[in-house]
This record gives structure tokens, C-alpha cells and sequence, in this order.
């Protein structure tokens, strides 16, 4: 697929387009991903305003991520006192 919309030119096949954002830029995010899904490639949203906004992310992309918290990430024991 070709992807052309104005600004936005690419000629290799894109399967998905992962946007995230800061609620100071969450507008420009939008309409990029408007753009990117005017031509028929999937986006995916996430960042912090998503984190807080999300019914309203999905309402402009095909699902968001979210911070979840990670098991392998816990301390399997106590770290150095500072």
C-alpha cells in the first residue's frame, strides 16, 4: 500500500502506527492520526494524556495502551540503603 495524505508520504507496506503523547500535543497527535488512518493503516495511542483521557483516545484510534504494572519488575529482594 502507498500511503499518501498531505504531509505524509511513505511508499513501504505499514501494518500499524504507535503514537503517544503529552497532553500539550494530544491535538497535533490527533490529527496525525487521522491522517494515518484516512489511508487505511491501523493506530494504536498511548502517553500520558491517553493514560487519563482514554475513552477519548479511542474514539481517534483502534485501541491505546496504558501503563500496567510488570511482575518481573518487582525487586525479588531489598536493594542498597542510600
Amino acid at each position: 500500500m502507498k500511503l499518501r495524505s498531505p504531509g505524509l508520504s511513505c511508499t513501504k507496506k505499514i501494518g500499524l502506527v504507535g503514537i503517544g503523547a503529552m497532553t500539550r500535543m494530544i491535538a497535533k497527535a490527533y490529527r496525525m492520526a487521522d491522517a494515518i488512518r484516512a489511508v487505511g493503516v491501523p493506530v494504536v495511542m498511548g502517553g500520558p494524556h491517553v493514560t487519563e483521557m482514554a475513552d477519548e483516545a479511542l474514539g481517534r484510534s483502534e485501541a491505546r495502551a496504558t501503563p500496567t504494572p510488570l511482575p518481573w519488575a518487582k525487586r525479588t529482594k531489598p536493594g542498597p540503603k542510600l
